[in-house]
Formats: structure tokens, C-alpha cells, sequence
């Protein structure tokens, strides 16, 4: 390396303590113990105390941007000082420090490389996961509904079957009286039985990503709609009337009429029942939730 000892300009005397050691004219343990490990030690002391004590945290950008930008340029300016100071002690400290210098860039290099490679990966992952999200809302809550139960395809739950069935896939339709809200199906449908598809449900907020799962139980294909949702029968209140059922369950499958009685079946035993008084359009009178809401 070159030798800045008797380089031009100011003399050795005229050099300030921090040219000195930057053109390699101090002691290596002067440099060493003095400029580097004693100072730093000063330093991190009165940053903890800035830190903790000192800067309100309306002016905290103030002060930590400078420090920022201050710990790089005085990190080069002790490597470049030790390395070039090395040369001023015996050989075998001079072997030693640049040594143990090199050894201790390489740690940085790999700390830094650890730190760095899952943060990107992490900040990666989140950018591709919001694409989706914004891109192909129905996609992310069937992505949502895998990562939650690890599933791909839902194999646990299906060992017991899995000879007499034939896999269908996943779906995902928009719940239209619900923001942000998606049905998630995992449908399959029986060997012996290949017009009938059933399967498991979920319910899913893509903004909040909550996961409600509807039923423990295959559910008939034909059954998707709002009466699945245990959320839709809670809003149910007495007195409403059919056009205020149908908007909150949809249609029936059977609708039943006895003298002062109407009564509409949904799948799985849900039952709405109406009466009618004195003329009077149909009001609810009593419910019964389907079965298989756990």
C-alpha cells in the first residue's frame, strides 16, 4: 500500500489527529485503542443516552438522519486508519490488525447479508401479496384460507374418503351484501355420485383477513348462497318481512303454507316461519339456524 508518510502538502507536524491516522502516521495502538475502541465506546454511550433521554420524538428524524450519515464515513475512516497505521508496528502486530480487520469486514458483510436477504424477501412477499390482493381479490382469500390451515389440497380431511371421491378444486365467489368479503369453497364430489359436488366453506375479509369457517361438515354445492352464512341468520329479527328474508338469505328451497302459517325451509334444517294476522302481509314469527353451524 502506499506510503502516505511523505506525501505532499502538510508535515507531519501540521497534520490534525485525524489526517494523521488517515495517511498512516499515528501508532496502530494509538489508532486502535484510542480512535476506534475507546471512541466508539464514548459514542454508543452517548447515543444510548440521546436515545432514551434527550430527544423528544418529535425531533428524533432530526438528529438520527445526521448520525446515520455520520457512523459510515467514521467506520471507512477507522478501517482505512488502522489498515494504513498497521505499518508502523512490528510485523506481527502488523499481520495481526490487518488480520483480524479483514475478519472483521467479512462479518459485517455477513450480518449485514442477514439482516438484508429475509427483509427483502419479507417486503417481497408483502408487495406480491397486496398485487394479488388488488389484482385478484378471489385468489387472495383462497390463498388466505391455504396459508391459514396449511392446505393444499385439504389431504387430513379427506384420507377417509379419499378412495370414493374426485377432487374438484378451490372457488371463490364475492359476497355481494358484504365489502371486502368472499365465499371460499374446497368442493369435491363422490365416485358413485358424480352429479352432486359437496365440500367445506369459509368466509373470508380479504381487508381484515378474518377466516370464519362456516362448516365442519361437506355441504352440498347446490347450497351456496347467503343462507350458509351464520353472520346473515344473526341479523334476522322478529316481525320482518319476506322481501327482508329473502335479501338477507336469499331464495328458499321450499316454501310450505298453513292457514295462518308460512313456512320457508333452507337447507340443513333452516326454517323461517311467517304469520299473518287479520289480513296483514306476513311477518316472522320464529327461526331455526341450520345444523350445521358449530
Amino acid at each position: 500500500m502506499q506510503d502516505f508518510s511523505k506525501s505532499k502538502g502538510l508535515s507531519l507536524k501540521k497534520r490534525g489527529l485525524i489526517a494523521r491516522a488517515w495517511f498512516g502516521e499515528e501508532q496502530l495502538g494509538t489508532v486502535f485503542w484510542t480512535y476506534c475502541v475507546g471512541f466508539n465506546l464514548i459514542f454508543m454511550f452517548i447515543l444510548g443516552i440521546i436515545g432514551t433521554v434527550l430527544i423528544p420524538e418529535k425531533f428524533g428524524m432530526a438528529i438520527i438522519i445526521p448520525i446515520c450519515l455520520f457512523i459510515p464515513v467514521l467506520f471507512y475512516w477507522q478501517v482505512v486508519s488502522i489498515w494504513r497505521c498497521a505499518k508502523n508496528s512490528k510485523l506481527v502486530w502488523k499481520v495481526f490488525a490487518r488480520t483480524l480487520l479483514v475478519l472483521f469486514l467479512i462479518a459485517i458483510i455477513g450480518n449485514i447479508a442477514a439482516i438484508a436477504i429475509p427483509t427483502y424477501n419479507k417486503y417481497d412477499k408483502l408487495a406480491k401479496e397486496t398485487e394479488l390482493q388488488n389484482k385478484h381479490p378471489e385468489l387472495y382469500s383462497i390463498d388466505l384460507v391455504k396459508r391459514k390451515y396449511e392446505l393444499n389440497p385439504p389431504s387430513k380431511w379427506l384420507q377417509s374418503i379419499a378412495d370414493d371421491m374426485v377432487i374438484v378444486g378451490w372457488n371463490s365467489s364475492r359476497i355481494e351484501n358484504k365489502p371486502n368479503s368472499y365465499l371460499v369453497s374446497y368442493t369435491f364430489m363422490f365416485s358413485d355420485d358424480p352429479g352432486t359436488q359437496v365440500g367445506w366453506w369459509w368466509e373470508v375479509n380479504i381487508k381484515e383477513k378474518t377466516i370464519l369457517k362456516i362448516s365442519g361438515k361437506p355441504i352440498p354445492l347446490v347450497s351456496v348462497g347467503t343462507s350458509l352464512l351464520k353472520s346473515n341468520w344473526r341479523l334476522i329479527r322478529k316481525g320482518m318481512s319476506e322481501s327482508d328474508i329473502r335479501n338477507i338469505l336469499g331464495e328458499p328451497v321450499h316454501i310450505k303454507s298453513w292457514s295462518i302459517y308460512i313456512i320457508w325451509e333452507y337447507y340443513y334444517g333452516g326454517t323461517i316461519t311467517f304469520r299473518t294476522v287479520d289480513n296483514e302481509p306476513p311477518r316472522l314469527d320464529t327461526w331455526d339456524e341450520p345444523s350445521f353451524f358449530q
